[in-house]
């Protein structure tokens, strides 16, 4: 029976996520460092999902070895996230070379604040004019007080680092191409050609430095892309809208939300001219389980008269199942379309699966189990409430109760 409610369950969303791989028209390599957050290991899902579409992925670290240029040309595109250390003199002539060769650059910063100086602006400014774009854009501040936009009004899972970035603040471009919201967090750019800027963020925006200064309001650029005499070259101030780090207040991490992954694809598809298709992710979400659990937490309450052992075994077989159902949902269509309240939990590969190794499928059973046992003590819960209720207001309810199971018995 378990079975089968899952598999009714699961099977009727198939269509929701296919994917379908294709011929790998498409080559990209990541650069990795000593150090770096934003490694190959936070981009997993992101990964998976392009080689799923036919592209072929690849890394390299730098603080190993630099690939030759013969090697690093048979790339389509360089994606360079917020390093961890800088770059030698040797790989800025290696990056350069591989620019000017007709090679394309994805390049990422990351925010500052307080004591945590995460991004790295003097090494991707030393970048950008090694390759000879500083005239045009620069990261904003320095290694020792860099910033940080915000938004205490457009933002999400109410923090205001967590920019909600629609449609309207997309300007027309191959990049903007069917992109209704993402979610940024990200610094701000200095942008000295307004011809170059994709998107910025909306008018109640600020950006506040590491002293807590804010030295800009208004629609700060974030994304901007440039035409070279070589090749392409893409400038995003955050490298977290891409990765699996988590969206905190949501349940879910960053590449999975709203276009976020739709908009590195349709990077991807301007660089190269090869529009490859983003997997589509389940937008209908059903918080079924709720209902199921506190059901039979109060079934269980009247039934075994608030007995805590029996309560307990009904609440870990009930967490058992609940795990059941996630798990084949994850592992057939990777998404959960049928769940509990937390609807942000719809797509559960986050953060803690890259940063631990941990399989998304995993993360659901581990989720979902936990929501039995609670759902089914919420229920007991509410049975006892309303017993307590009774006897207070001398209702007659467990009477009444107690008449029905002899009537049915």
């Amino acid at each position: 029976m378990i079975v089968i409610l899952t598999m009714v369950l699961v099977f009727p969303s198939l269509h929701l996520n296919a994917t379908f791989s294709q011929e790998n028209k498409v080559s990209i390599i990541f650069r990795n460092s000593l150090g770096q957050y934003y490694s190959t290991d936070l981009y997993q899902t992101l990964i998976n999902d392009l080689e799923k579409a036919g592209v072929s992925v690849s890394s390299y670290n730098a603080s190993d070895s630099l690939p030759t240029i013969d090697n690093l040309t048979a790339y389509d595109i360089l994606v360079i996230p917020n390093p961890g250390t800088g770059f030698s003199d040797e790989e800025l002539s290696l990056i350069k070379k591989f620019l000017e060769s007709g090679g394309n650059l994805i390049i990422m910063g990351d925010i500052q604040y307080d004591d945590r100086h995460y991004g790295k602006p003097n090494e991707l400014n030393s970048l950008l004019s090694s390759i000879g774009l500083s005239n045009k854009v620069m990261f904003w501040g320095t290694n020792d007080n860099g910033d940080e936009i915000k938004d205490d009004s457009s933002n999400v899972g109410s923090r205001n680092w967590q920019i909600s970035v629609s449609s309207k603040y997309f300007n027309p471009h191959i990049i903007s191409v069917g992109i209704e919201k993402v979610v940024v967090n990200s610094p701000s750019l200095i942008v000295s050609d307004p011809n170059i800027i994709v998107a910025t963020t909306p008018p109640s925006s600020y950006a506040e430095d590491t002293q807590g200064n804010i030295h800009k309001r208004g629609q700060i650029p974030w994304l901007v892309a440039i035409e070279t005499s070589g090749g392409k070259v893409v400038v995003c101030g955050g490298s977290r809208i891409f990765s699996d780090a988590t969206l905190y207040g949501m349940g879910t991490n960053y590449i999975s939300y709203g276009d976020n992954e739709k908009l590195f694809f349709n990077i991807v598809w301007w660089i190269t001219g090869e529009k490859i298709s983003a997997p589509v992710r389940v937008v209908v979400y059903y918080d079924l389980l709720d209902y199921i659990g506190i059901i039979v937490g109060i079934l269980v309450a009247h039934l075994f008269k608030l007995k805590s052992k029996e309560v307990l075994l009904y609440a870990l077989l009930a967490g058992v199942i609940f795990a059941l159902i996630g798990i084949v949902q994850v592992l057939v269509i990777g998404e959960t379309v049928i769940g509990t309240f937390g609807s942000g939990w719809g797509y559960v590969a986050t953060s803690l699966g890259s940063q631990m190794g941990i399989d998304a499928w995993a993360i659901a059973g581990m989720r979902f189990f936990l929501a039995g046992l609670v759902l089914v003590a919420v229920g007991a819960a509410i049975y006892w409430l309303i017993i307590k209720i009774d006897e207070y207001l001398k209702l007659g309810i467990r009477e009444k109760l107690s008449s029905v199971n002899k009537n049915n018995s």
